[in-house]
């Protein structure tokens, strides 16, 4: 499957640290993870077993890498424009409510701006990635703590004044 996304996504777009992290521990030039129960000290996080990342995408980068994605997104330089309309279309429930989600991100409305967010979380690390398209912004935060919320935190506290918002 990899060699397919590379091909496709990440060869085109110059992303060039991405790693299938269920192959094998991080590279160790990689930053290393941790947690803590409850106040407890940081420990170094351990490693998923094998198989277990599935439905998280098993793919680690850079936030320079994962930047170059956001702004293919900003540009919709890599996909077809129909693929771009579905991917940041609102999935409605029977009864026609929001569920606040597109086709594998999050969907907020702004101040009259679509946010497209997707955030993650694997053992000893978290991550937040947020795109304002229309405002051409765009915030990576990748933290190397798990079961915290500061990714997140720190990526609308950098997007606020970038998008004039009062965010969520």
């Amino acid at each position: 499957m990899l060699s397919l996304l590379n091909k496709r996504i990440f060869d085109p777009l110059q992303m060039t640290s991405v790693y299938d992290i269920d192959s094998g521990p991080l590279p160790r030039s990689d930053a290393s993870g941790y947690y803590r129960h409850a106040l407890g000290p940081l420990r170094p996080a351990p490693k998923e077993g094998r198989g277990w990342l599935s439905a998280a995408g098993e793919l680690a980068m850079t936030a320079p890498d994962l930047a170059r994605w956001d702004i293919s997104l900003i540009n919709r330089t890599l996909l077809k424009p129909d693929s771009y309309s579905e991917m940041f279309k609102e999935v409605k429930l029977k009864d026609g409510s929001g569920t606040r989600y597109g086709l594998g991100v999050q969907l907020h409305k702004v101040n009259d701006l679509l946010e497209v967010e997707h955030s993650g979380e694997v053992s000893g690390f978290t991550a937040e990635n947020i795109v304002v398209p229309d405002a051409k912004a765009a915030v990576v935060v990748l933290v190397n703590e798990d079961a915290v919320g500061t990714s997140g935190v720190i990526g609308n506290a950098i997007l606020g004044p970038l998008t004039r918002s009062s965010h969520r």
